[in-house]
């Protein structure tokens, strides 16, 4: 009895400061409602949760990056994704694998080496499949990585405010 009331304790205490961090930094708790304003493709509210982690990352929100990668995490799991890659089971498992490690880390700087990872799978994703945006596939000669961005303007989720507008374009997608 006494075991089975800690256990819901926990899962009480999970809940209730998950929805704090969604407060505090105004995300959304399921990221799918999010992606559903912006398009109904299923492949773009893929991206679009790259997108998000991205911009989470930017603004150096360890938290935010979080909620967005198991939001990402759930809609892998739960949809069927149309993606067109030869290896995409593979793929798709490296980015739950990456996602996850995202999660787990409680320094903003680990996730970006993760969020690294991240970056080469997609970039595999967005130049085998159909979009409905450009996209930018950016560097940053600090961090030795890349991003991908719906913007032209640099805004480097490597550094933050620090070095927000470090990096180069060095391929447009479309």
């Amino acid at each position: 009895m006494i075991k089975i009331l800690f256990s819901s304790l926990i899962i009480l205490t999970f809940n209730f400061e998950k929805s704090i961090i969604c407060k505090k930094y105004n995300c959304v708790e399921n990221v799918q409602i999010l992606f559903q304003k912006k398009s109904d493709k299923v492949n773009d509210h893929l991206l679009n949760g790259y997108l998000l982690i991205s911009e989470s990352l930017t603004e150096s929100n360890l938290d935010r990056v979080k909620i967005n990668a198991q939001s990402l995490i759930d809609l892998i799991k739960k949809n069927q994704l149309d993606i067109k890659l030869k290896n995409w089971k593979n793929v798709k498992d490296d980015l739950v694998l990456n996602l996850n490690y995202m999660i787990k880390m409680n320094d903003i700087e680990h996730q970006r080496k993760y969020f690294s990872k991240l970056t080469e799978e997609f970039y595999q994703i967005v130049k085998k499949n159909d979009f409905d945006k450009n996209l930018y596939y950016q560097y940053c000669p600090m961090a030795n990585s890349f991003w991908l961005s719906d913007n032209e303007k640099i805004k480097n989720p490597y550094y933050g405010s620090k070095m927000l507008s470090c990096g180069t374009t060095k391929e447009v997608l479309k």
